[in-house]
């Protein structure tokens, strides 16, 4: 056995991983661009876990097909991390006419990627490395927050004006930040770790996590004074680098090498993807040579979604083809299947959807403005999806029961049908969000990708579902997620110095394309900086 795992992309050639890695990119690439409708949290949800469901299906591994499910809701949590990081104002910095703008406008969509894959792989690698028991441990302590969080939700949703002033407040005093969430974590999880003894090693990662945002928050951010993208934009990254480095240190407390070997991957690959995918859409948002400029910012969070999917694969592709061991179902999976099933289903579609009917009445106005048979439409539509989601809790539980009708037999089939159940949802709610905004030319073609994308990628799961060259599961010899293979050799960190290498490359092949034209430009360093800019106004304001 080997000291250390190869970083060789040649494994990526191989059939069964092909086709995971496609599929992957491709959902990866839907669901992005689906994220950026709906943003935030929320938003990141769908793409993490269609992809991890996807890497599921390609990778002709029985027992992961069983986890399908579990496997999918640790994805949606772990990309929803990033969804509290802004990048837009990135966007602006590159197509300055400086080289310092230019480069930091790419360093800072690098870093910000590497944040949220790192996070991301981190959380998901436990679904892939731990007992059914454990995981189990940890989605009882998530289900606790998560229902204070839904508390406050309708604490703030009855009292409008009370959110808007609390809203306030963590902009004036926490850059924007997810300061609250991060707060009643660690209130909560602390409590729980009192409480449950036989769920502290769970719940204090919790802790642990909370206070690891806290930290990097407040001294890198609120106290010292490192902002990525004053003054309009969330300055969660603090926070989430310092979530990252305890989950990192987790890992290698608990001797998972996997885990930090594909956590790595992803810290990797992210920069690289996103540096790319940005660089491919500027000559179309630019209208360089000539060239169309058409849905441009959709083209790039498709493009990273792409290149992303693409490079988590890989990632997966290592535990494939290293043999990772089968890890035992040893808990209640029928119990965390349905609580996984729930949150994908309702949780996380609820939590998206909403913004549909929001959208519709405060942003596009072609709801009624009075009420019809002495509802308001946003009651009729409250109404209508709470009377759905009676459906489906009654659906899981005749499942439970053992009665429902036309259950797939296999686990395979059961993640597939829900796989295709969240991209239905997911197509109905984009296609009816900004429906009243289509306009001829760009918003069109914007849209009609979705569909392009969706079809796509149930066209590469029905023909890798077919694919007779899946690998074995797994192939022998069998290597624990402890083992020392999984370290990584110098040969990978070689890779790292890609990075600044491609941020100057794509800072000099951008200013070469800059001819002065583009209108929408800002500067992030020296007198003329946006954010200086701002401030100005804003004092100017105060007079």
């Amino acid at each position: 056995m080997e000291a250390y795992t190869k970083f060789n992309f040649s494994n990526f050639l191989k059939p069964g991983i092909t086709s995971m890695a496609l599929l992957c990119a491709v959902v990866m690439a839907f669901g992005w661009g689906w994220r950026g409708n709906y943003g935030h949290e929320a938003g990141a949800m769908l793409p993490g876990a269609l992809m991890a469901m996807a890497a599921v299906f390609g990778s002709g591994r029985e027992d992961w097909y069983r986890r399908t499910l579990i496997i999918g809701l640790f994805g949606a949590i772990g990309w929803s991390f990033g969804g509290s990081m802004s990048y837009m104002e990135h966007n602006y910095y590159i197509t300055s006419d400086s080289f310092p703008d230019v480069a930091y406008g790419y360093f800072g969509f690098g870093f910000i990627a590497l944040l949220w894959t790192g996070v991301g792989a981190a959380i998901l690698a436990l679904a892939f490395t731990k007992r059914i028991s454990e995981l189990e441990k940890y989605v009882h302590v998530a289900l606790v927050i998560a229902s204070f969080w839904f508390l406050e939700y309708l604490y703030f949703v009855l009292l409008p004006d009370q959110n808007i002033a609390f809203q306030r407040f963590g902009v004036e005093v926490f850059n924007d930040s997810e300061w609250f969430a991060a707060l009643t974590t660690l209130l909560i999880s602390s409590v729980y770790w009192l409480l449950r003894p036989k769920e502290r090693k769970e719940a204090a990662l919790y802790v642990r996590c909370a206070v690891g945002w806290w930290v990097g928050y407040l001294t890198l951010t609120k106290f010292g004074g490192l902002e990525l993208a004053p003054p309009n934009r969330s300055e969660s990254w603090g926070g989430n680098l310092g979530i990252l480095v305890v989950l990192l240190v987790h890992h290698y407390n608990q001797k998972n090498r996997a885990a930090l070997m594909f956590t790595n991957y992803a810290m990797l690959i992210g920069p690289i993807a996103y540096i790319i995918a940005v660089f491919i859409h500027l000559p179309v948002r630019i209208g360089w040579l000539g060239i169309p400029s058409v849905f441009a910012w959709k083209l790039a969070e498709e493009g990273f979604g792409f290149f992303m999917g693409l490079g988590i694969a890989l990632g997966i592709a290592k535990f494939i083809k290293g043999g990772l061991a089968k890890i035992p179902d040893d808990g209640n999976k029928k119990h965390l299947d349905l609580l996984s099933a729930f949150f994908l289903v309702i949780v996380m579609m609820v939590l998206n959807l909403q913004k549909n009917v929001i959208d519709w009445g405060n942003r596009y106005h072609i709801l009624p403005d009075g009420p019809n048979y002495g509802l308001f439409a946003w009651q009729w539509f409250l109404l209508t999806a709470l009377f759905c989601i009676g459906v489906v809790i009654y659906c899981m539980w005749l499942y439970h029961k053992g009665k429902l009708i036309l259950v797939p037999k296999t686990a395979v089939e059961k993640g597939i049908v829900l796989f295709m159940i969240l991209i239905t949802i997911s197509l109905v709610g984009i296609a009816g969000h900004r429906i009243n905004d289509w306009k001829p030319g760009n918003n069109v073609i914007e849209y009609v990708s979705y569909f392009f994308l969706a079809f796509l990628t149930i066209f590469i799961l029905i023909t890798t579902e077919g694919n007779k060259d899946h690998l074995e599961s797994p192939p022998t010899p069998v290597s624990f997620p402890e083992d020392k293979k999984w370290n990584l050799s110098w040969k990978f960190w070689r890779w790292w110095s890609v990075v600044p290498i491609l941020i100057v490359l794509t800072t000099l092949l951008t200013l070469g394309m800059d001819d002065g034209s583009y209108p929408m430009k800002r500067k992030r360093f020296g007198p003329d900086a946006y954010w200086r800019q701002m401030q100005k106004q804003a004092e100017e304001l105060k007079k």
